[in-house]
C-alpha cells in the first residue's frame, strides 16, 4: 500500500512538471516541482520562515483549543436534551452555512490585521463541526441505559461521567480531528485575506512580488503542515479511542 501511494504521488508531481514544462501551464502562474524544490532549502533555513510558521501554529492551536472548550460542552448539554436539540438545530444549521471568510471584513474592522482577527475566523468555522458531533453523541445514548440511570437516581454529574461522555466520545474524536484540519485550513486563510501574520501572510507577499516559486514552496509547506496534522490527528484517535468498539478494528 505504501508503495502505490509512493508511486501515485510520483505519478502526480510528474504531470505537474510536464504540463508546466510544455507549456499547457505558463511558468508565471505555475512553478514546477524543479522550481520549488530548489526554493525549499533556502525557505527552511530562513528564520522569517519558522517566525511565520509558529504564528500560524499558534493561531491553530489557540483557535482549536477555544473551539474544544465551546463546542464539547455545550453540545453535550444540548444533545443530552431532546427538547434543547430539536430547539437549537436551525439555529446551528444556519450559523454553520456562513463561510467564514464572509466575516473578514467584519474581523478587520474590529481587530485589524491581527492574532485576534484570525482567532475568530477561525473559531467561527471549527466550532461548528465539533458541536455538532457533540450533540449526536450525546443523542446516541441508549435510552434503556437511561431508564435504567433514573432508576438508581445518580447524580447528574455521574451520569454524564459515565453515561453521556463514553457514549460520545467517539463522536468528539472525530469533531475534534475534522476541526483540526479545519482550523488549520482557515487560520492560514485568514493570514492570506486579512495580512495576519502567518504563512498565509508571506504566500499573499510573494504573489504580489511575483515571486512564483517562492510562493509554491510556501504553499507546498502549507500542504506538508496540514496532512502531516490530519495523520497524527488520526493516530491519536485510534490509540485513545482503542477501547470503542467503532475504533478497536
Amino acid at each position: 500500500m505504501l508503495a502505490l501511494r509512493a508511486a501515485f504521488v510520483l505519478a502526480a508531481l510528474a504531470a505537474w512538471q510536464l504540463v508546466v514544462v510544455t507549456g499547457a501551464i505558463s511558468d508565471d502562474a505555475v512553478a514546477a516541482p524543479t522550481s520549488v524544490a530548489r526554493e525549499l532549502p533556502a525557505i527552511l533555513s530562513d528564520l522569517a520562515f519558522w517566525s511565520a510558521a509558529w504564528d500560524t501554529v499558534r493561531t491553530w492551536g489557540i483557535g482549536l483549543l477555544v473551539s474544544m472548550a465551546l463546542a464539547i460542552p455545550i453540545g453535550l448539554v444540548l444533545g443530552s436534551s431532546d427538547l434543547a436539540y430539536r430547539m437549537s438545530r436551525f439555529t446551528i444549521d444556519f450559523l454553520r452555512t456562513i463561510p467564514p471568510v464572509a466575516l473578514i471584513p467584519l474581523a478587520l474592522l474590529l481587530y485589524g490585521a491581527t492574532l485576534q482577527m484570525a482567532l475568530l475566523l477561525v473559531v467561527f468555522g471549527s466550532t461548528g463541526p465539533l458541536l455538532l458531533q457533540s450533540m449526536y453523541g450525546a443523542q446516541q445514548v441508549d435510552p434503556q441505559l437511561r431508564d435504567v440511570v433514573r432508576g438508581y437516581l445518580l447524580r447528574r454529574r455521574d451520569v454524564a461521567l459515565r453515561l453521556v461522555l463514553p457514549t460520545a466520545a467517539p463522536f468528539i474524536a472525530t469533531g475534534v480531528r475534522i476541526s483540526a484540519t479545519m482550523s488549520l485550513l482557515l487560520a492560514v486563510g485568514a493570514e492570506y485575506i486579512g495580512s495576519a501574520p502567518g504563512l498565509g501572510a508571506t504566500i499573499r507577499v510573494y504573489e504580489q512580488t511575483s515571486n512564483i516559486p517562492q510562493m509554491y514552496a510556501y504553499i507546498v509547506v502549507c500542504a506538508g503542515l496540514g496532512a502531516l496534522l490530519n495523520l497524527t490527528m488520526m493516530r491519536l484517535e485510534r490509540r485513545i479511542m482503542a477501547w470503542a468498539p467503532s475504533h478497536r478494528s
